[in-house]
Protein backbone atom coordinates (compact mmCIF):
# COMPACT_ATOMS: atom_id res chain seq x y z
CA UNK A 1 0.00 0.00 0.00
CA UNK A 2 2.83 2.39 0.84
CA UNK A 3 4.48 1.68 -2.49
CA UNK A 4 1.24 2.46 -4.31
CA UNK A 5 0.84 5.75 -2.46
CA UNK A 6 4.45 6.66 -3.17
CA UNK A 7 3.98 5.86 -6.87
CA UNK A 8 0.76 7.90 -6.95
CA UNK A 9 2.60 10.82 -5.34
CA UNK A 10 5.34 10.62 -7.99
CA UNK A 11 2.84 10.55 -10.83
CA UNK A 12 0.91 13.50 -9.43
CA UNK A 13 4.00 15.52 -8.53
CA UNK A 14 5.90 14.88 -11.76
CA UNK A 15 3.36 14.30 -14.55
CA UNK A 16 5.77 15.18 -17.37
CA UNK A 17 8.30 12.61 -16.20
CA UNK A 18 5.63 9.94 -15.82
CA UNK A 19 4.39 10.58 -19.35
CA UNK A 20 7.94 10.44 -20.71
CA UNK A 21 8.51 7.11 -19.02
CA UNK A 22 5.33 5.66 -20.54
CA UNK A 23 6.26 6.82 -24.06
CA UNK A 24 9.73 5.32 -24.15
CA UNK A 25 10.44 2.88 -26.93
CA UNK A 26 11.80 -0.51 -25.96
CA UNK A 27 12.80 -1.17 -29.56
CA UNK A 28 12.53 -4.39 -31.54
CA UNK A 29 14.20 -6.33 -34.32
CA UNK A 30 12.03 -8.24 -36.78
CA UNK A 31 13.00 -10.21 -39.87
CA UNK A 32 10.24 -9.40 -42.35
CA UNK A 33 11.29 -11.65 -45.24
CA UNK A 34 14.12 -13.77 -46.55
CA UNK A 35 14.64 -15.59 -49.82
CA UNK A 36 17.52 -17.56 -51.28
CA UNK A 37 18.51 -17.98 -54.90
CA UNK A 38 21.11 -19.83 -56.93
CA UNK A 39 23.52 -17.90 -59.14
CA UNK A 40 26.65 -19.34 -60.78
CA UNK A 41 26.46 -22.54 -58.65
CA UNK A 42 26.42 -20.55 -55.41
CA UNK A 43 23.51 -19.79 -53.09
CA UNK A 44 22.78 -16.22 -52.05
CA UNK A 45 20.37 -14.64 -49.59
CA UNK A 46 18.22 -11.51 -49.69
CA UNK A 47 16.52 -10.48 -46.45
CA UNK A 48 14.59 -7.51 -45.10
CA UNK A 49 14.88 -6.66 -41.42
CA UNK A 50 13.05 -4.00 -39.44
CA UNK A 51 15.44 -2.49 -36.90
CA UNK A 52 14.10 -0.18 -34.21
CA UNK A 53 16.56 0.69 -31.48
CA UNK A 54 15.33 1.42 -27.97
CA UNK A 55 15.52 4.92 -26.56
CA UNK A 56 18.20 3.72 -24.16
CA UNK A 57 20.41 2.32 -26.92
CA UNK A 58 19.97 5.49 -29.03
CA UNK A 59 20.96 7.61 -26.03
CA UNK A 60 24.05 5.45 -25.51
CA UNK A 61 24.94 5.68 -29.22
CA UNK A 62 24.68 9.47 -29.15
CA UNK A 63 26.92 9.51 -26.08
CA UNK A 64 29.76 7.68 -27.80
CA UNK A 65 28.90 4.04 -27.10
CA UNK A 66 29.52 1.76 -30.08
CA UNK A 67 26.69 -0.67 -30.84
CA UNK A 68 27.25 -3.97 -32.63
CA UNK A 69 24.41 -5.64 -34.49
CA UNK A 70 24.81 -9.25 -35.53
CA UNK A 71 23.08 -11.22 -38.25
CA UNK A 72 23.40 -14.96 -37.69
CA UNK A 73 22.69 -17.20 -40.71
CA UNK A 74 22.56 -21.00 -40.29
CA UNK A 75 21.94 -23.60 -42.98
CA UNK A 76 20.48 -26.83 -41.65
CA UNK A 77 19.70 -30.15 -43.26
CA UNK A 78 16.27 -31.39 -42.28
CA UNK A 79 16.15 -34.95 -40.95
CA UNK A 80 13.10 -36.91 -39.86
CA UNK A 81 14.88 -39.32 -37.49
CA UNK A 82 16.91 -36.87 -35.39
CA UNK A 83 17.23 -33.17 -34.88
CA UNK A 84 18.34 -31.16 -37.87
CA UNK A 85 22.03 -31.06 -38.78
CA UNK A 86 23.77 -27.71 -39.09
CA UNK A 87 25.61 -27.66 -42.42
CA UNK A 88 27.02 -24.12 -42.41
CA UNK A 89 26.77 -20.91 -40.47
CA UNK A 90 27.85 -17.33 -40.97
CA UNK A 91 27.93 -14.36 -38.64
CA UNK A 92 27.87 -10.80 -39.92
CA UNK A 93 28.89 -7.96 -37.59
CA UNK A 94 27.74 -4.38 -38.14
CA UNK A 95 29.24 -1.69 -35.90
CA UNK A 96 27.23 1.51 -35.40
CA UNK A 97 28.84 4.80 -34.33
CA UNK A 98 27.70 8.38 -33.99
CA UNK A 99 30.03 11.30 -34.68
CA UNK A 100 28.72 14.36 -32.80
CA UNK A 101 30.99 16.88 -34.54
CA UNK A 102 29.77 16.00 -38.01
CA UNK A 103 26.34 14.85 -36.79
CA UNK A 104 26.63 11.70 -38.91
CA UNK A 105 25.97 8.06 -38.19
CA UNK A 106 28.48 5.49 -39.39
CA UNK A 107 28.05 1.76 -39.88
CA UNK A 108 31.00 -0.53 -40.51
CA UNK A 109 30.61 -4.01 -41.94
CA UNK A 110 33.43 -5.91 -40.28
CA UNK A 111 33.62 -8.94 -42.59
CA UNK A 112 33.97 -6.86 -45.77
CA UNK A 113 35.90 -3.95 -44.24
CA UNK A 114 33.34 -1.44 -45.57
CA UNK A 115 32.09 1.75 -43.93
CA UNK A 116 28.98 3.76 -44.79
CA UNK A 117 27.97 7.23 -43.56
CA UNK A 118 24.36 8.39 -43.01
CA UNK A 119 22.87 11.78 -42.13
CA UNK A 120 20.37 10.26 -39.70
CA UNK A 121 19.69 7.08 -37.77
CA UNK A 122 16.50 6.26 -39.70
CA UNK A 123 18.36 6.08 -43.01
CA UNK A 124 21.09 3.96 -41.44
CA UNK A 125 18.64 1.42 -39.97
CA UNK A 126 16.57 1.27 -43.17
CA UNK A 127 19.62 0.64 -45.32
CA UNK A 128 21.11 -1.80 -42.82
CA UNK A 129 17.86 -3.78 -42.80
CA UNK A 130 18.07 -4.45 -46.53
CA UNK A 131 20.46 -7.38 -46.94
CA UNK A 132 21.22 -8.19 -50.56
CA UNK A 133 23.37 -10.85 -52.21
CA UNK A 134 24.73 -12.36 -49.03
CA UNK A 135 26.80 -15.37 -50.14
CA UNK A 136 25.81 -18.60 -48.39
CA UNK A 137 27.60 -21.62 -49.85
CA UNK A 138 28.45 -23.47 -53.04
CA UNK A 139 25.87 -25.82 -54.53
CA UNK A 140 28.30 -28.76 -54.70
CA UNK A 141 28.51 -28.81 -50.88
CA UNK A 142 24.90 -29.94 -50.65
CA UNK A 143 23.30 -33.29 -51.34
CA UNK A 144 20.70 -33.05 -54.11
CA UNK A 145 18.15 -35.33 -52.43
CA UNK A 146 18.02 -33.49 -49.08
CA UNK A 147 15.90 -30.55 -47.92
CA UNK A 148 17.72 -27.55 -46.44
CA UNK A 149 16.52 -24.58 -44.43
CA UNK A 150 18.14 -21.20 -43.88
CA UNK A 151 17.59 -19.82 -40.38
CA UNK A 152 18.24 -16.17 -39.61
CA UNK A 153 18.36 -14.23 -36.40
CA UNK A 154 19.60 -10.73 -35.66
CA UNK A 155 20.42 -9.14 -32.32
CA UNK A 156 22.26 -6.41 -30.49
CA UNK A 157 25.52 -7.83 -29.16
CA UNK A 158 25.51 -7.05 -25.44
CA UNK A 159 28.95 -8.63 -25.07
CA UNK A 160 30.42 -5.88 -27.28
CA UNK A 161 29.25 -3.12 -24.92
CA UNK A 162 31.66 -1.57 -22.40
CA UNK A 163 31.79 -3.62 -19.16
CA UNK A 164 30.11 -0.92 -17.06
CA UNK A 165 27.11 -0.80 -19.41
CA UNK A 166 27.06 -4.54 -20.06
CA UNK A 167 25.96 -5.28 -16.50
CA UNK A 168 22.97 -2.97 -16.82
CA UNK A 169 22.14 -4.30 -20.31
CA UNK A 170 21.80 -7.88 -19.08
CA UNK A 171 18.91 -6.90 -16.82
CA UNK A 172 17.15 -4.33 -18.99
CA UNK A 173 14.46 -5.08 -21.56
CA UNK A 174 15.52 -2.05 -23.57
CA UNK A 175 18.89 -3.67 -24.29
CA UNK A 176 17.64 -7.16 -25.17
CA UNK A 177 17.03 -6.47 -28.83
CA UNK A 178 16.73 -9.80 -30.61
CA UNK A 179 14.56 -11.03 -33.44
CA UNK A 180 12.67 -14.27 -33.58
CA UNK A 181 14.32 -16.94 -35.72
CA UNK A 182 13.13 -16.72 -39.32
CA UNK A 183 13.28 -19.77 -41.60
CA UNK A 184 13.13 -20.08 -45.35
CA UNK A 185 13.93 -22.94 -47.68
CA UNK A 186 17.17 -23.11 -49.61
CA UNK A 187 16.04 -23.04 -53.24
Amino acid sequence: MRFFLFYLYLVMAFPAQATAIENTSEGFFEIKSAKTYLKDDRYFLNADVDYELSDESIRALKNGIVLTLILQVDIVKERWYLWNEKVANSTYHYVLRYHPLSNYYVVSQISQNKTYVFPNLTDLLTTLGSFREIPLLAKQLLSGDQTYQVRLQTYLDIEALPPSLRTVAYFSREWRLISDTFSCSLE
